[in-house]
């Protein structure tokens, strides 16, 4: 089994830390105002509840961004090609795809499938070959090409 890690772009790198920090600061007010609302002795069903719901939120996210930054791959498995996208999993048999195209004019590299949909592939431009040999051991009658002109 290959797997080919997924490269964020430095835009995503900085909304995932201005989200990870929101949602530490989101965690450390909560469990403040949990200790207070204790300490106070304002323990209400509904305290407790919205307080309790704000951490367990905090910490989902925290979770969520965690693994979508350690755990996104593309995974060649026997049948099937794996996108995994932190706790996301989407699988694609190899027969549904057509072709697999090298847009060089603006260096993307592009999976096109049999109902005419397509992906791009977000992995490092240095790993776009490996990728399409990977591909092509997989499915030998699958067409693949660099194309020059402008995506379309």
């Amino acid at each position: 089994m290959d797997k080919f890690k997924y490269k964020f772009s430095i835009k995503i790198y900085i909304v995932a830390a201005i989200g990870t920090l929101l949602a530490v600061a989101c965690f450390i007010f909560n469990v403040i105002r949990l200790v207070n609302f204790v300490k106070n002795d304002l323990t209400t069903a509904y305290n407790i509840i919205s307080v309790s719901i704000a951490i367990i939120m905090s910490i989902g996210f925290l979770v969520i961004i965690l693994a979508m930054f350690f755990d996104s791959a593309y995974i060649f498995g026997e049948s099937v090609l794996t996108v995994k996208f932190g706790v996301i999993r989407s699988n694609t048999e190899y027969s549904k795809i057509k072709q697999l195209v090298y847009f060089k004019a603006n260096n993307k590299l592009t999976i096109f499938y049999e109902d005419e949909s397509f992906n791009n592939i977000v992995i490092s431009e240095n790993e776009y070959s490996a990728f399409a040999q990977r591909l092509l051991l997989e499915k030998p009658d699958l067409i693949y090409y660099e194309d020059i002109n402008e995506q379309k």
